[in-house]
Formats: structure tokens, C-alpha cells, sequence
């Protein structure tokens, strides 16, 4: 994934926040992820960036399936990740728009009109071929580029970004979740699987064993890993660290209710206490397990410690 120096993206969560006054160009979509499919739009929308001219990611701050169906949906990225990334990738503006009824039941053309059109000055749209959009998903390219010819705004319309014959999709990252290949996740992603979060306290068994951890609780929709111990990179900062991370419950100590992920850093000393990490899944280790005492956890993270060392070279 490439990154730019981030940091001055303009945030807009409110529909009566939504105007822009400079011309814009704009891509629409969920971006559950930001894959690899998700990276070309967004570099293609970079690539139309000029002094005049801003870039703008329109998504919605829910799924639209969770709306109609209220039952939460498992994403790939939570809101605040999906922020993150894409102010580091030098995205102008990022727009998740409230999906309220009034937004969801809006005709496609009046969508286009009053919000992309006369509140966005859109002159250029990047989408791909499979994007819908709009009161039953009536919005599609085609319309656009109609409109478009009407509006005086372009349509730039991208086919699907495929690997081994088959289309990259959030969809099918999620099923590969699923069927637990973290390779093929990250193959898919085009970078590491991320988990981000603050640093809460545990139990502070960690210290008392010599191997000390950063905890971090995922949003409840944020899509995990099977349970188990996994190779991670950690950022903290601007730097990167090296690590193992155990992702579940904590079956030894009893732990049943709040599944977690628990991070030992390679050499890092310091306290992170309600600190911001960024947890990057590099490879499966072992399943997660419950051991008979806490000498024996104790050995085996040893192990993990010198497998994860190994896997780094170290």
C-alpha cells in the first residue's frame, strides 16, 4: 500500500457538513478494507489531484446491510482504521456520510445532483464497475456516465483488480477469514491484516511471568483471526516493532467473556497505557490452548517467543 506524508485530511461526518467548495474529484464505495481493488480507485483518485482540484473518498459510517438488517456485519476495517489509512494514502477530504433513511431512500439521480454535484462541485468520478448506489441500488456507472454527459462531471469506471483468476473483494477476503488463511488475507489486502486500538489494562500476568503485553480490545464488528498466536508487526509511533500476538480469550487464566488481543513486543520497554497501536498479522503460529498451569504457559511463550525471533531472523 503506498503512503504519503498524511495528516491534514478533512473529516466530514455530518450531511449538513458536506460541501466542498473547491472542485473535487470523488470515489464511492463501502471500502471495507482498502484491498487491493480499493488502492488502485484511490490511486487513480490521487493521480487526478491539482492545486485546484481535491480528492474525496464518499463511504457511509454503517454498512447498509446492518441498516436494513440490524444485525452488525463483520468488517474488515472499523471507522477509525478506514480514517487512519486513508489520511496516510493523502486523501483531501474522507466523507462518511450518516446512512439514514432519508440518504438511503434518496434517488440515484437526486444522490448524484444535490450531494455530489451541487454540494461536492464534482467534476471527475472513479468508481468500479460493480458500484451501485442510491434508493435500491438503482445508481450504477452507466447512470452516471448519462448524467455526467448532462452535468459536465467525468466518469472514470474501473474493472475488477483480480488475483489467481478471481476478483478481489471484501467478500472474499472475509471468507478467506474464514476458512483461517492469513496468507491469502494479506495477499488479497496488498498489506498486513491491522488491528488498531488503545492500550487497556489486562490482568497484569504478563509482568509477573517476564513477558509483558499491550492489550487491546477490537470493536465487537471488527472481523479476528481464528483464536491462536500469530507473528506481528507493531507500530507505535512511526516506528515499528516486532512481536508475537495472541489472539482469544485466555483460556489458562480463565478469561471466557472478552476476546482480546494481547501483544508481547520484542525489546520494547515502555508504557503504553492508553496509547494508540497498530497490530500487524504476519503469520499463523498456533492455535490457542489452555494449559495446566501457568509454568507451562509460561514455557510455551517462551517458545512462541524463539519461533516468532526465528521467523524474523533474529
Amino acid at each position: 500500500m503506498k503512503t504519503v506524508n498524511g495528516g491534514s485530511m478533512q473529516y466530514i461526518r455530518r450531511i449538513e457538513e458536506c460541501y466542498i467548495k473547491e472542485e473535487t474529484v470523488v470515489t464511492l464505495g463501502k471500502f471495507d478494507g482498502i484491498h487491493q481493488g480499493h488502492q488502485e480507485l484511490i490511486e487513480r483518485l490521487r493521480a487526478c489531484r491539482t492545486q485546484t482540484t481535491k480528492t474525496v473518498v464518499f463511504t457511509f459510517d454503517i454498512s447498509p446491510h446492518t441498516l436494513f438488517s440490524g444485525v452488525a456485519e463483520q468488517i474488515l476495517i472499523t471507522n477509525q482504521e478506514r480514517y487512519t489509512i486513508l489520511e496516510k494514502m493523502g486523501i483531501d477530504y474522507l466523507i462518511e456520510c450518516p446512512f439514514t433513511p432519508a440518504i438511503s431512500g434518496m434517488e440515484a439521480e437526486d444522490f448524484v445532483k444535490e450531494i455530489l454535484v451541487k454540494r461536492l462541485h464534482m467534476k471527475k468520478i472513479i468508481v468500479g464497475i460493480d458500484n451501485l448506489f442510491g434508493k435500491d441500488r438503482r445508481g450504477n456507472p452507466e447512470l452516471l456516465k448519462q448524467m455526467g454527459q448532462e452535468l459536465g462531471f467525468e466518469v472514470v469506471v474501473l474493472t475488477k483488480k483480480q488475483m489467481d483468476n478471481e476478483d478481489i473483494s471484501s467478500s472474499r477476503i472475509k471468507k478467506e477469514m474464514l476458512a483461517e488463511n492469513i496468507d491469502k488475507v494479506n495477499q488479497l489486502l496488498g498489506y498486513p491484516y491491522t488491528i488498531m486500538g488503545e492500550v487497556v489494562h489486562g490482568n497484569e500476568l504478563g509482568r509477573t511471568i517476564k513477558v509483558p503485553t499491550a492489550n487491546i480490545i477490537p470493536a465487537k464488528e471488527k472481523m479476528l483471526p481464528r483464536n491462536g498466536v500469530y507473528i506481528s508487526k507493531i507500530l507505535i509511533g512511526d516506528t515499528f516493532y516486532k512481536g508475537i500476538t495472541n489472539i482469544g480469550y485466555k483460556p489458562t487464566i480463565g478469561e471466557k467473556h472478552t476476546r482480546g488481543v494481547e501483544t508481547h513486543i520484542f525489546d520494547y520497554d515502555g508504557d503504553l497505557y492508553g496509547k494508540e497501536i497498530a497490530v500487524q498479522i504476519l503469520a499463523f503460529e498456533r492455535p490457542e490452548k489452555k494449559f495446566h498451569s501457568i509454568e507451562e504457559l509460561q514455557q510455551q511463550l517462551s517458545l512462541d517467543i524463539a519461533l516468532g525471533k526465528e521467523f524474523f531472523n533474529e
